[in-house]
């Protein structure tokens, strides 16, 4: 049937195409681009070492070709409504969001419903009971909601009590969420940050930077882990490891790590290679200006007798 799996391998790991048709083709496109990127980056280094020692030597640059650009229709406008929800936490509840270059994962739904599982749980007994206690005095004739006992106005025990203990429940559920929400795990463009933070208790938090990281690797733990997706993924920094605990498809977020982990080593290994092209020019222009007076040295002259 011609179709298979066509596997690229990279620095930081395989990338699996499956059930690829005419994979030997595909795998030929896929090395045909490699070599052609491969001689970009060579003449495009080789372009710029002429242009560092032309300016290193006062001699003009050639030209570039003016890019061009594509310029949406219309500017994207940030309505109102955006701003209200930004202001009110709309990212509060997200497992996984993006602000500008960074991307921040949470903890999987299961581990909220864990948390704060119980007071919800309590809250709805209560619920439950204040229901039924409600039915009861609408149906019973001889008890009722509100009356007056001796001038008084009294309320029903048991109809006051279950929502005065479901006030200590919620407050409980509200903490579990700011709870689960505050422990959050930040990809940036240039470093990984894990960040545990309580509410109104102590705050925790561990920085990596992307070019140091040596490593990374997902688990899933468990049936429920397979079942729900979710796992921790643990980067290797040095001598010690972060992990990313519970959070949701860890394949893709050990991707968005080792991606931008990719990007971040070509731009330091960009600017190291601009900087030893520029010490080169420096060479080359200091040879070039004192050229004369090296073929002139003294030493150089042929002895008489």
């Amino acid at each position: 049937m011609d179709y298979g799996n066509v596997v690229v391998r990279t620095f930081v790991g395989r990338i699996p195409f499956h059930h690829v048709a005419h994979p030997y083709q595909a795998a030929r496109v896929i090395e045909e681009y490699w070599q052609r990127a491969k001689q970009a980056t060579s003449t495009t280094e080789k372009e710029s070492m002429k242009n560092a020692i032309r300016a290193k030597l006062g001699l003009p640059l050639p030209e570039k070709p003016a890019e061009t650009r594509l310029v949406p229709a219309s500017a994207p406008k940030v309505t109102s409504r955006a701003t209200i929800l930004k202001m009110l936490g709309a990212n509060t509840l997200k497992i996984r969001y993006e602000l500008g270059d960074s991307v921040t994962y949470r903890k999987h739904w299961f581990v909220l419903i864990q948390q704060a599982g119980m007071p919800a749980f309590l809250i709805i007994v209560l619920a439950g009971l204040l229901i039924h206690r409600l039915f009861v005095l609408a149906f019973d004739p001889a008890a009722s909601l509100l009356q007056w006992v001796d001038g008084k106005l009294t309320i029903d025990s048991l109809a006051l009590l279950w929502p005065i203990l479901m006030i200590p429940m919620f407050i409980w559920m509200i903490y579990q969420v700011i709870d689960w929400s505050n422990d959050i795990f930040t990809v940036t463009p240039d470093q990984i940050i894990d960040l545990d933070k309580t509410p109104f208790g102590t705050e925790q938090r561990s920085a990596a930077q992307l070019e140091n990281i040596l490593g990374t690797e997902y688990e899933r733990v468990g049936i429920l882990g397979n079942i729900f997706n979710f796992g921790t993924v643990y980067i290797t920094v040095g001598g010690t490891q972060l992990a990313f605990e519970n959070v949701a498809d860890p394949a893709t977020v050990q991707s968005d790590i080792d991606r931008r982990r990719m990007i971040r080593m070509a731009k330091v290994n960009e600017s190291k290679t601009a900087a030893e092209r520029e010490r080169f020019a420096d060479w080359l222009a200091a040879y070039s200006e004192n050229a004369d007076e090296f073929e002139h040295e003294p030493g150089d002259e042929p002895k008489t007798g």
